[in-house]
């Protein structure tokens, strides 16, 4: 049998906390504002979308089904 030679055969826990000594780069208020205005406008953004699919989700269904039939109802006079 091969020596250990120090290393564990269990699986090694890879999570650890590294600190750093590089100085924190500080966000300035109009950056901030900047940042939260996109933030909102893309929560406003996907509600406004997911509005639409509910608004249109039957309508597009209904237009597929109609699509179905004309076309296999084509295809079945071939």
């Amino acid at each position: 049998m091969a020596p250990n030679m120090g290393y564990s055969s269990e699986p090694s826990d890879n999570t650890f906390f590294v600190e750093s000594d590089e100085p924190r780069q500080r966000m300035n208020m109009r950056d901030a504002a900047k940042l939260v205005a996109r933030n909102k406008q893309e929560m406003i953004a996907n509600e406004l979308s997911r509005l639409a699919c509910d608004e249109y989700l039957e309508d597009i269904m209904q237009h597929m089904r109609h699509m179905e039939v004309r076309y296999i109802a084509t295809r079945t006079r071939e």
